[in-house]
C-alpha cells in the first residue's frame, strides 16, 4: 500500500490519521497487504510534538509493516531530521532493505538531488540483490506537469537498473504512469498526493481526505509475474477503484 502527505491530517484531522491505518489493518488479511509505504510529509510542522505523536499513534493501529521516508514538511526543506529520526528510527539520508520479491529503496527528501556518494551506496546494495525488481520510495520525484525534479532525474538515470516501481508524493496531485526505460525496463511513476481531495472531483477544498494506492503482485517460481494496482480511498467514504494491470511478465 503507497500513501503520502498525509500533512493535514496530522495538524487538522488526527482522527482521519488514525483511521488510515486502523482501516488499512482491518483489510491486511482480506488483501494480503504486507507493508505501507509512505512516502514523505507525515506531519505539516516539522518541529511540532503534537502533530508527531499524531503520526506515532496511527502508525500503532496496524500491525502491518511501515516504511517511511522524509518530506520537506518533516525537515523543514531538508534543514532539520531531529524529529524526524526521533520518531521513526531513521537516521540516515537513504536505506535499502526487502519486501518480499523486491528491493525498497527508501530516499529522503532533497530539495535538489542526493550527493554522488549516497548514489553510489545505493547502486552498490542493489547490485549485490539477487531480486529482479525494485520499489523506490522517495519523496519530491515529479513536478505537477509531470516532469521529473532533480532528484527524479538523478534516480531515473542512475538507479533503474531491472524493472522498477517508483513511489513518491509532494505535488498535490494523483499521476500514475507506466514507461520503458532503454526498451529493457518497465518504469512505474506513482504520486499518491490526496491532501486536495480527488483528482475526479467536482470540489476539491475538501481537505479531511485520505486514500492510496494498492499494489497487488503475483509470483511464479519465485519470479514476479503480474502486477495490477487499484485505488483505495479510505475516508470520507471506503471505496476502491477500478483494477489496472501495470505489469505481464510476457517472456518467462
Amino acid at each position: 500500500m503507497h500513501i503520502s502527505d498525509l500533512q493535514n491530517l496530522a495538524s487538522r484531522y488526527p482522527d482521519t490519521y488514525e483511521y488510515t491505518f486502523s482501516y488499512l489493518d482491518s483489510i491486511r488479511d482480506e488483501y494480503n497487504i504486507s507493508a505501507i509505504i509512505f512516502t514523505g510529509d507525515l506531519v505539516n510542522n516539522y518541529n511540532d510534538k503534537k502533530q508527531w505523536d499524531v503520526y506515532a499513534r496511527s502508525i500503532e493501529k496496524t500491525d502491518i509493516p511501515v516504511y517511511v521516508i522524509a518530506g520537506n514538511h518533516d525537515t523543514n526543506w531538508g534543514t532539520s531530521y531531529s524529529n524526524f529520526f526521533r520518531y521513526t528510527g531513521n537516521d540516515d539520508d537513504f536505506y535499502v532493505t526487502s519486501i518480499n520479491d523486491f528491493n525498497l529503496i527508501g530516499i529522503d527528501y532533497a530539495e535538489k538531488t542526493r550527493s554522488e556518494d549516497t548514489f553510489n551506496k545505493i547502486r552498490d546494495e542493489i547490485t549485490k540483490s539477487s531480486l529482479k525488481f525494485n520499489i523506490i520510495a522517495t519523496h519530491y520525484y515529479m513536478e505537477s506537469d509531470t516532469d521529473r525534479s532533480k532528484l527524479g532525474e538523478d534516480i531515473f538515470d542512475k538507479l533503474i537498473d531491472r524493472p522498477t516501481i517508483i513511489m513518491a508524493g509532494h505535488v498535490h496531485s494523483q499521476i500514475f504512469r507506466v514507461i520503458d526505460k532503454d526498451g529493457k525496463y518497465p518504469v512505474i511513476e506513482d504520486i499518491a498526493n490526496y491532501q486536495d481531495g480527488y483528482d475526479d472531483d467536482d470540489d476539491d477544498s475538501g481537505r479531511n481526505v485520505s486514500a492510496g494506492v494498492l499494489y497487488t503482485v503475483t509470483t511464479d517460481n519465485g519470479m514476479v509475474d503480474e502486477i495490477v494496482a487499484q485505488e483505495i480511498r479510505i475516508i470520507p467514504a471506503q471505496e476502491f477503484g477500478e483494477i489496472q494491470r501495470i505489469y505481464k511478465n510476457e517472456t518467462g
